[in-house]
């Protein structure tokens, strides 16, 4: 069963998100929107975990919606590596254990000596990608994969 937003709520978060555009966007410069294409333009047949079934293909219409418009920009990310590396540093980050048991949702970086959210962590490191990407005409090398060695032939 699918878990709906009441109404409060929904006001709640549209009243956040004018807030954080009015306090963050001026008008000479244009908001940036990071959009991980992980799930975008596929069709789930099992929905996520209380969400329901395609709500990024709705968000990301709305947002490339808006860029027609002129009021931001999305950049769509490869997620690849974003939530297995730090946001600080970007060293690879090691399972995080409470009592014996592994946090799914928590991983520890022993460089920085932090445990980290995943989902915190990859939201920043998608954005360290768009920033790093417009500044260099490249990936951040931390989030690009290894090339696979040539396999033998026999």
């Amino acid at each position: 069963m699918t878990e709906r937003r009441s109404a409060p709520a929904m006001k709640a978060t549209t009243r956040l998100s004018h807030g954080v555009t009015k306090h963050v966007a001026s008008p000479d410069r244009v908001p940036m929107i990071v959009f991980g294409d992980g799930l975008k333009g596929k069709k789930v047949a099992t929905p996520l975990k209380k969400q329901l079934p395609g709500p990024s293909n709705l968000v990301f219409k709305n947002l490339e919606e808006r860029q027609s418009q002129g009021r931001l920009l999305v950049v769509s990310i490869w997620e690849f590596n974003t939530s297995k590396r730090c946001c600080i540093c970007h060293d690879k980050l090691k399972p995080f254990y409470i009592d014996g048991s592994k946090i799914y949702g928590l991983l520890r970086c022993d460089l920085c000596r932090v445990v980290l959210d995943r989902d915190t962590s990859a939201a920043s490191n998608m954005f360290a990608i768009a920033r790093h990407y417009f500044d260099h005409r490249h990936r951040l090398l931390a989030f690009c994969p290894l090339p696979r060695p040539p396999s033998p032939e026999f």
